[in-house]
């Protein structure tokens, strides 16, 4: 039998015995050094620094222990201090299931407590399970009803609705870092903080009321997501007004691009011809449908001319994915492509491998469909939210079946566009690239979002100099990469010519060599760049697709790395120069910032305008300071010694930080917990 606590530990009083009920009570003392008790159910020393300045013992202890309590929680919390609280608050959460409090007869006492500690507390509908790491925790009219309860004195509550039929309406908790969060559904309470990601997505196929009145087939979400990704069909089928050419031309010509509008409800093989017959006029002339003569001539036309004329009659329905297997990742993505998404596919690969987790690759040729099936449970999207959204209507849902999605995704601007909202319905979990993609995600993702920075893996160069590339031997040459496929506004590469001609008007020891791909004649503002470099020899333009260690020979054989893009959802070869060992100088702004610092690099400062941007309507993007890049140039040439230091220290970041190993136990981690495995 356990001593009473008092006689066991009689140079730490006082106690405080605080009851949770009968037989219960919860020890809260100070001690000089850390404790556990051998009766006690659970138990968590603290050290706190403030009893410690004050001469106090150190170590905060915590113990649930089977004896009466002398004053009931709820009530003794009254007059405990802030710190006291919180401890309280945040063992009592952890302890609970193990010691038994949420089944025993101490949870009224525990609930009682809990209740009382609440700073905020509000009935909604959780959309999504909750995650500690969330700082903005999105709601929705799904589910529920909960109360959530969040401790912490700057607890609040903010709304936001969106009038967009693809942004449903949301409600947003905004808590700051490290408060305790928890919920209580029906009486029982729920640990958010230990719930996995699971997606609860806004179907596809729910019909846009505003558009489907008075159509034999409603206009859907995923009709509608498709139409705002492609400006050829808004061109032509102006929405509302043409919405029931639209519905024709999904029937006649979008279901070979996109299987899966097959998949709404309602689409049976009857309710498609009458569709058909619908957006028919010929027909209407030659079958009038109120007589049996006219039924029995649709019929033979349908039997005859029927999967000939209208394609959603013959087309396919989307195949499902096969049963999944457990034990590793199946990454889809660009991944044979030559482009920056790719690598990330091609990298997060690495990354899992080095860390022996088995990976499947499935490569999915841009804007098109995925060549293979998924094979594991796991499933890392390497794709931008646009191919997610392809994705959707290429394949449907039954290809994600049974499948934990996670969208490692790109974007340049503060937030993803409200009418593209429905990608977020094939992702049960979000791993940004950079801080700022966080915050961007964070916005309005319905799913948790995890900072997870990518892998970076060194450099293979082959053995190649400046004189395989045709650049002098003897020059300091500025290294500056661009993908036409990118927009040359965003990576910026004119801005580049024109702060290096700012930097060095006549200066012929130095050189800027431009390495891009995907542009040419027909890249909006290539004439432009071309325009502006062609009557400069100092600057080195290299147009052509190269092998990745060719790419790395030339970034190899180059002195520094110059990045004025306006936007950067990472920054994926700023971060290569600088393992490389390169001084770089980037804009002071997006992902970059998470590595570029004035201790590691040169942070370009910036103003911010209105972004010249695909979809990106209404939101900023940076313009970096031109004369400051240019003095940030001419000290990297005048002072090596301080340049090369820097150099080092972004090195050494990016080493610590982006190593696919490192990144590869992050990952690993992350699906363990998560049981994804």
């Amino acid at each position: 039998m356990n001593l009473p606590l008092p006689q066991a530990l009689p140079a730490l009083l006082p106690v405080q015995r605080l009851g949770l009920g009968p037989g219960l009570a919860l020890a809260h003392f100070h001690a000089l050094r850390p404790w556990r008790g051998s009766g006690a159910l659970a138990c968590r020393n603290t050290l706190d620094p403030v009893a410690a300045a004050m001469g106090r013992p150190a170590w905060r202890v915590l113990a649930l222990w089977r004896e009466a309590g002398e004053q009931p929680l709820s009530a003794a919390a009254k007059g405990l201090d802030a710190r006291s609280l919180a401890a309280i608050t945040a063992f009592l959460i952890d302890a609970a299931p193990k010691a038994g409090l949420l089944d025993g007869p101490a949870y009224p006492e525990f609930r009682a407590y809990l209740m009382s500690q609440a700073v905020s507390a509000h009935p909604v509908r959780v959309r999504h399970a909750l995650e500690a790491e969330r700082q903005a925790l999105e709601m929705a009219p799904l589910n529920g009803p909960f109360t959530v309860l969040a401790l912490g004195e700057d607890t609040g509550w903010s709304a936001t609705w969106q009038a967009d039929p693809l942004a449903p309406e949301t409600r947003r908790l905004t808590v700051p870092d490290a408060v305790p969060l928890f919920c209580f559904a029906a009486g029982r309470l729920l640990r958010l903080v230990d719930m996995p990601g699971a997606a609860q997505p806004d179907d596809p196929h729910a019909a846009i009321a505003a558009l489907s009145e008075n159509l034999p087939l409603p206009i859907t979400r995923l009709m509608l997501a498709l139409w705002h990704m492609r400006p050829d069909l808004q061109a032509a089928y102006p929405l509302p007004e043409k919405r029931a050419l639209y519905l024709a031309w999904c029937l006649s010509v979008g279901v070979r691009d996109y299987p899966a509008l097959l998949d709404a409800p309602g689409w049976s093989p009857s309710a498609l011809a009458l569709a058909v017959y619908a957006a028919r006029p010929d027909l209407q002339v030659a079958f009038d449908l109120r007589h049996r003569s006219g039924l029995e001539g649709f019929a033979g036309w349908l039997r005859h001319h029927g999967r000939q004329e209208a394609p959603a009659l013959a087309a396919p329905r989307p195949r499902r994915a096969p049963r999944p297997e457990t034990g590793g990742v199946t990454i889809l993505g660009h991944a044979s492509a030559a482009m920056g998404i790719g690598e990330d596919a091609r990298q997060a690969a690495g990354a899992l491998a080095v860390v022996g987790v088995p990976v499947q690759i499935v490569d999915v040729p841009p804007g098109g469909a995925p060549l293979e099936m998924p094979r594991y449970r796991a499933m890392l999207l390497c794709l931008t939210g646009f191919e997610a959204l392809n994705l959707l209507g290429r394949c449907g849902a039954g290809y994600l079946d049974g499948r934990k999605t996670i969208g490692l995704l790109p974007w340049e601007l503060p937030a993803w566009p409200a009418r593209f909202g429905l990608a977020y319905a094939a992702l049960d979990e979000i791993w940004a690239m950079s801080g700022f993609l966080a915050g961007c995600w964070r916005r309005d993702a319905p799913v948790p979002v995890i900072a997870m920075p990518p892998a970076v893996a060194p450099p293979r160069p082959v053995t190649l100099g400046r004189a395989q590339f045709g650049l002098p031997a003897d020059h300091f040459l500025f290294h500056a990469g661009f993908d036409g496929n990118s927009t040359l506004v965003r990576k910026n590469p004119l801005g580049a010519v024109r702060a290096f001609r700012r930097a060095f008007p006549r200066r012929r020891s130095v050189g800027l060599v431009l390495k891009a791909m995907n542009a040419g004649a027909g890249t909006p503002g290539w004439s432009e760049l071309v325009d502006a470099i062609d009557d400069d020899p100092r600057i080195f333009l290299l147009n052509r697709r190269m092998s990745r260690p060719e790419a790395d020979a030339l970034l190899a054989c180059c002195d520094a790395h110059l990045a004025l893009h306006r936007a950067e959802g990472f920054g994926r070869i700023p971060a290569e120069a600088m393992l490389l060992g390169k001084p770089v100088i980037a804009t002071g702004w997006s992902g970059t910032a998470d590595f570029v610092t004035p201790e590691t690099g040169f942070p370009v400062e910036y103003g911010l305008t209105p972004s010249d941007y695909p979809f990106g309507d209404g939101q900023l993007w940076a313009e970096p300071d031109m004369a400051q890049a240019a003095q940030l140039m001419r000290t990297l040439v005048s002072d090596r010694t301080e340049s090369r230091r820097i150099a080092l220290a972004g090195q050494q970041l990016i080493r610590a930080r982006h190593d696919p190993a490192e990144v590869g136990r992050r990952y690993r981690a992350r699906l363990e917990r998560l049981g994804w495995l």
